[in-house]
């Protein structure tokens, strides 16, 4: 991990353990979502520093934060499992069929229902604050930016950070720096 991540990552645990970034204060009456964008490259690092160091030192010394953090690939496999989808999306994954499996997508993965998950989570763990990573292995998927918009609507002022393998900017989503994805204009950059 290059020093510009590292610093960037240790700027954002400050911002996220700072006591106004749990109310919003500053935000103007903004939704507090926030995106803390990195190069894909990085994503075994950033996941590695989310795991290991990020959710201990909250944990150790916040105690006011009680944080959910949902793995949206790992959310995604759990949902298919349980919903009797999961071996049938191996078996057309398997087989190659890309648009088949877009297909298969389309008719059992809605951005609402993702949601819906996240939010059920939520309440059950009473968090206050939301870290959402593992998205980059969805990203055609799922569109990020009807997740983060249906999660608007159901979380209120509940804090959430999405840790995102691209580019965030005032023209939208850039998934590896490479697909642009519909604009998303409400959250806010984590770190610039």
């Amino acid at each position: 991990m290059n020093d510009t991540l590292l610093n960037r990552l240790n700027k954002g645990l400050k911002a996220i353990t700072d006591p106004a970034f749990l109310t919003g204060e500053g935000l103007g009456n903004e939704t507090p979502f926030h995106i803390f964008d990195y190069p894909a490259e990085n994503e075994i690092e950033v996941r590695n520093f989310i795991q290991n160091k990020l959710i201990p030192k909250i944990g150790k010394n916040h105690t006011e934060i009680k944080l959910l953090h949902i793995n949206l690939f790992e959310l995604v496999i759990e949902y298919l499992k349980s919903e009797g989808y999961y071996e049938g999306v191996l078996e057309l994954q398997e087989s190659g069929d890309e648009e088949a499996l877009m297909e298969a997508f389309e008719g059992v993965l809605h951005s609402e229902t993702i949601a819906e998950l996240i939010v059920e989570k939520q309440k059950d763990q009473d968090s206050n604050l939301i870290f959402i990573s593992g998205v980059g292995g969805l990203w055609n998927m799922i569109r990020l930016q009807s997740l983060l918009s249906n999660l608007q609507s159901k979380l209120g002022m509940v804090p959430l950070v999405l840790f995102f393998p691209g580019t965030y900017t005032d023209t939208g989503l850039n998934m590896f720096d490479e697909f642009e994805e519909d604009r998303y204009y409400r959250a806010f950059k984590l770190v610039p």
